[in-house]
């Protein structure tokens, strides 16, 4: 006879070293690049597929790239390059999983004046849930005695809506021609994000803030932005009083010019995924002792390793901070014309009642200058910032304590005044 505690128990794994590269070469009516000006990456989550005893996450790595060709012309270019990752799991206790795959940098390299070669470093992190067992065997059915501890052990579960398909008209220019309106850049990014739990689930809301620099006839390129509203009801059991955690993943992104009677509409089209992680601890009854009077014991224990949960923090922190011009090669800029900005994180340092987040803000924008002959022209404007942010969770955290933090800078805005360059937006995020 024997006497079985089942329990979810909790694995977090991180994989750090990821890469993804890829080539591009330029369609024959493509000028020749001159001067890149803008690149970015974006990651899209292709699934995560449990094969046998390993979980594959696999994906794409989007290159975005705006350069200026031999003619003078702004250019918009992108291409793609694959992304697969593996953890080994136990086939048989396997229940749920829920992955995150993040840039943590990128290289271009221009390969002679037509070809560009991109590589992708990736960091990959998971939550693990696996059934766990602690297991007494004992002979006979005599009576037993038996000591008992309890102790936390985490679980979490993983709510995920379906795909959501989102259109809305950005902007109307009144008199354009469709034929001279291009699309050179945009960006869609998932901003005030809130979950709060329902009858039957969750349900999770927020925005997808877009932004596009667009190009019509001769003129100066023109960053055009909105926000979509996003909303899910997601059915499914949360545990009472779990820590509720919102995600929104944007799988694609497009802006299109299309005609209308009195010019040309603006249109967002976006892709978008929301899930929500509910973090909670189980009480389990570990039984450290056991003996029969009348019979001989044998005692065998499972395997007994856990993690508990201690807490979780929704991130939503203002951010501003001012460098001098001259400090960015920034003197003769006369404005931006479009930015964007990643945090890459390099530490997270327990403290008294929360932790210290600390690392860079990396800002990258395509510029307008002036030249000596008074004539403007454009060029990239790339720096770096510090990033220090005290994020106050309650409670004494330890020195061993594991923690996950996925943080961005949002709504990103680069301004330019007479002597400084200032970079704001929002911290958001989860810890």
């Amino acid at each position: 006879m024997e006497l079985n505690k089942e329990f979810l128990r909790e694995r977090r794994v991180g994989i750090d070293g990821i890469q993804s590269t890829a080539e591009y070469t330029l369609a024959d009516y493509q000028g020749d690049v001159r001067k890149i000006l803008y690149s970015a990456v974006e990651i899209c989550d292709g699934g995560r597929y449990k094969n046998g005893d390993s979980l594959d996450v696999v994906g794409s790595v989007t290159y975005k790239i705006v350069y200026l060709d031999s003619e003078g012309k702004i250019t918009p270019v992108s291409f793609s390059g694959d992304y697969e990752v593996s953890e080994r799991v136990n086939a048989e206790r396997y229940v749920d999983s829920d992955v995150l795959v993040r840039p943590l940098s990128f290289n271009l390299r221009l390969m002679g004046p037509r070809r560009f070669l991109a590589k992708c470093t990736l960091e990959c992190s998971a939550i693990i849930s696996e059934r766990g067992e602690h297991r007494i065997d004992y002979d006979g059915d005599a009576p037993l005695t038996v000591k008992s501890a309890g102790i936390n052990v985490a679980d979490f579960t993983c709510l995920r809506a379906p795909e959501r398909e989102m259109a809305e008209e950005m902007a109307l220019i009144e008199g354009a021609i469709v034929d001279e309106v291009e699309i050179l850049a945009c960006s869609a990014e998932p901003i005030a994000l809130c979950v709060a739990a329902s009858d039957s689930g969750v349900t999770l809301k927020g925005q997808i803030a877009v932004r596009a620099l667009i190009s019509i006839a001769s003129e100066m390129p023109v960053t055009y932005s909105c926000a979509l509203d996003f909303s899910e009801n997601i059915d499914g059991d949360v545990a009472e009083g779990a820590e509720l955690l919102p995600f929104v993943s944007v799988l694609s992104e497009s802006v299109s010019a299309v005609p209308c009677e009195s010019g040309v509409s603006i249109v967002a089209n976006v892709i978008a995924e929301g899930r929500v992680r509910a973090l909670s601890n189980r009480r389990l009854e570990v039984m450290k002792d056991c003996f029969s009077t009348a019979r001989a014991l044998t005692l065998k224990e499972g395997e007994l390793s856990y993690s508990e949960h201690l807490a979780s923090k929704v991130i939503d922190e203002k951010f501003s901070f001012s460098v001098p011009r001259s400090d960015v090669g920034a003197e003769s800029l006369r404005n931006v014309l479009y930015e964007s900005a990643r945090v890459k994180l390099e530490s997270v340092e327990p403290t008294d009642g929360g932790v210290i987040l600390a690392g860079k803000i990396q800002a990258s924008a395509i510029a307008c200058e002036t030249a000596e002959d008074g004539t403007p022209g454009y060029v990239p404007l790339k720096f770096d910032v510090p990033l220090a942010l005290n994020v106050n969770i309650g409670g004494q955290i330890s020195q061993n304590v594991r923690s996950d933090v996925q943080i961005s800078l949002t709504m990103a805005h680069i301004d330019l005044d007479d002597n400084e360059v200032r970079v704001s937006g929002t911290l958001a995020g989860v810890l």
